[in-house]
């Protein structure tokens, strides 16, 4: 796996070996930014159930101007904070930071507003069987993190299918074999 585009482009991103993430592959990063492209330069993101990082890595290869990333398992943690330290020798200077805590007390703690994209690709598997989708999208907005048009950008099993949210509006999805992408915006 590498960073596929920006000034990192081409530089590799270190995944734990096992089954404790599921990194987003270069394909679906590099349709999703070429998606992105005006809302990258200077833009606050925030990368929740992070995994290897590479999707907040990708944005502040392409101008993000603050990346968070968020991964509550040490190992993985300390992983995205080694992929982390690739990206100032490649002349990235994006302010990132990696926070070892649970996605959800994280946006419950109000560290969080103003962000302008937030990635989200948490477990497909517990979050498919228990609708955690619903909760998510719930706790995203009870937190405030998202500036006026900021958009939501998650990962999901294709066989998903989202229920109606009040508070958000899909605004575009796409289909990539067994996973989909789907963009949302607050109502």
């Amino acid at each position: 796996m590498k960073i596929t585009g920006g000034r990192a482009g081409g530089i590799p991103i270190d995944v734990l070996k096992g089954n404790r993430t599921r990194p987003t592959t270069d394909r679906i990063r590099e349709s999703v930014f070429g998606g992105l492209q005006g809302r990258l330069e200077d833009a606050v993101v925030l990368d929740l159930f992070a995994g290897s990082g590479a999707m907040g890595l990708e944005a502040a290869s392409r101008g993000a101007s603050k990346v968070d990333f968020v991964e509550k398992h040490n190992g993985t943690a300390k992983n995205i904070e080694r992929n982390v330290s690739k990206l100032p020798r490649a002349g990235v200077e994006s302010k990132m930071k990696v926070h070892c805590t649970d996605s959800y007390r994280y946006l419950k703690s109000g560290a969080v507003n103003g962000i302008d994209l937030i990635f989200v690709d948490p477990p497909y598997v517990h979050f498919e069987a228990n609708g955690a989708y619903n909760d998510l999208l719930s706790a995203v907005d009870r937190s405030g993190a998202l500036a006026k048009q900021g958009l939501l950008v998650i990962e999901s099993s294709s066989r998903l299918t989202f229920p109606e949210h009040p508070a958000w509006t899909c605004i575009k999805q796409k289909n990539y074999g067994a996973s989909t992408v789907s963009y949302w915006q607050a109502v």
